[in-house]
C-alpha cells in the first residue's frame, strides 16, 4: 500500500515533533546544530515541506536518533 505525500508529511512531522521534545531541543537549537534555516525546520515540523534524504540524515544525527525513528510509519507501509 502506497501512502500519499500528505500522509507522509503528517507522519514525518509528528515524528520530528516527538523527537524534538524527547531531545528537549527547540526548533532554533536544531536549526543552529544542523545549519538548516529555522524557517525550514518549522516547515518540516508543520508538515508543509518535504526534506531531502540528506536533510533527514542531518536531522537524525542532530537529534541523536536513527533515520528510522524519523521515518517510522508504523503499519501503514507493508
Amino acid at each position: 500500500m502506497a501512502i500519499s505525500e500528505v500522509e507522509w508529511l503528517d507522519i514525518f512531522s509528528g515524528n520530528l515533533r516527538d523527537l524534538l521534545k524527547e531531545a528537549r531541543m527547540s526548533q532554533q537549537e536544531l536549526a543552529e546544530d544542523t545549519g538548516i534555516a529555522k524557517s525550514t525546520i518549522s516547515k518540516y515540523v508543520n508538515g508543509t515541506q518535504v526534506p531531502s534524504v540528506f536533510t533527514i540524515i542531518k536531522l537524525a544525527y542532530s537529534l541523536n536518533c536513527s533515520v528510522e525513528d524519523l521515518m517510522d510509519f508504523g503499519d501503514i507501509v507493508e
